[in-house]
């Protein structure tokens, strides 16, 4: 019995921490820290690839992509995975597309996104996204600015588009403008082109960049170990709660028994007061037998006998003055 109890509460906790984390993947700091999107063109592991092209150079220390990966990226990147950058006439700027590039390099590339993915089902090419990854403000705002006086039809590159023999096209009576007119601002762009890829963050805060030098080392591995670390913190917060409750329970059910299995009776004291907090907190405490029994002694033939011969008077009474009271003001007056 009081082995059961302890496997069913650890049961709802379970689940409990299963809902938490659904948006992430894993729960190994070790597996997030090194993570490479389920993908067609991404390699199972990170590791080494000292001969990564152009701006996928920074990742060659720890990349998730491979050289042949890197020179396709700036090789066909008016077209990749069938994408058509230039879906609006003219030609896209060259300042524009060298910072698709880097967005490219850092999807295809970066051991650094674990905590931000999630499961992609509409999707053939890949099986894994990346949703709100923190991207530096200052990253945006250089990315809008370079890309502003080019041509789009669609504020969200990753949904709105209609494909057609595998390309992208512009959705029928859409019409091309600037992007500086379709986005309210390097935020808006940011955080809609790419379907809630990143999100704009201050650059006082844990955010990621698009490129660094590598001579430095990677700059995001940081942001990773700031999210991993508020991550694990809220699963152990959980798990402490678990374990009151379980001592609680275990307390509960029967004292002798916890102390026997090595919960020391100031422990089962505290952990009586922390669950009876909890239970505050979702409400109104179930009653116990003995609650139960007391209350239903309140209404005990000889308890209601004392109330009526208290209540009775004043009731008489009550009405005797409200009838004086009618009397008074209704009598003839003389």
């Amino acid at each position: 019995m009081f082995q059961g109890w302890n496997a069913l509460l650890a049961s709802v906790w379970g689940c409990c921490l299963i809902g938490f984390t659904w948006g992430q993947l894993s729960d190994s700091p070790d597996v997030l820290r090194n993570w490479c999107l389920d993908s067609d063109y991404h390699k199972p592991q990170p590791g080494p690839e000292p001969q990564l092209f152009s701006e996928c150079s920074p990742w060659k220390e720890r990349s998730c992509c491979n050289a042949t990966v890197s020179k396709l990226i700036h090789h066909n990147v008016k077209v990749w995975h069938g994408f058509q950058f230039r879906h609006c006439p003219p030609q896209v700027s060259s300042e524009c597309l060298r910072f698709f590039r880097r967005d490219f390099c850092f999807y295809e590339c970066s051991p650094n996104l674990g905590p931000w993915v999630e499961f992609e089902y509409a999707r053939k090419s890949r099986q894994q996204r990346f949703r709100n990854v923190p991207l530096c403000a200052s990253e945006c705002e250089a990315w809008f600015h370079a890309c502003k006086d080019d041509l789009t039809c669609v504020r969200n590159w990753g949904s709105e588009f209609d494909w057609i023999e595998g390309t992208n096209r512009c959705p029928e009576n859409a019409k091309c403008q600037l992007i500086r007119d379709t986005y309210a601002d390097a935020k808006d762009f940011c955080e809609t082109v790419w379907d809630n890829d990143f999100k704009y963050t201050p650059d006082n805060e844990p955010c990621m960049v698009l490129s660094f030098d590598p001579s430095s080392g990677n700059p995001n591995d940081n942001v990773t170990e700031a999210a991993i670390s508020r991550h694990m913190n809220s699963i152990n917060s959980m798990l402490n709660r678990q374990r009151i409750m379980e001592r609680s329970f275990s307390c509960r059910i029967s004292p002798s028994i916890a102390v026997s299995r090595g919960i020391p009776k100031l422990v089962c004291d505290f952990s009586f007061r922390e669950f009876d907090k909890m239970r505050q907190l979702k409400g109104k405490p179930k009653e116990t037998p003995r609650q139960k029994k007391e209350r239903k002694q309140d209404f005990s033939p000889e308890n209601q006998h004392k109330a009526l011969r208290v209540a009775l008077p004043i009731f008489v009474g009550f009405w005797v003055l409200i009838g004086i009271f009618i009397y008074l003001n209704t009598r003839p007056k003389h």
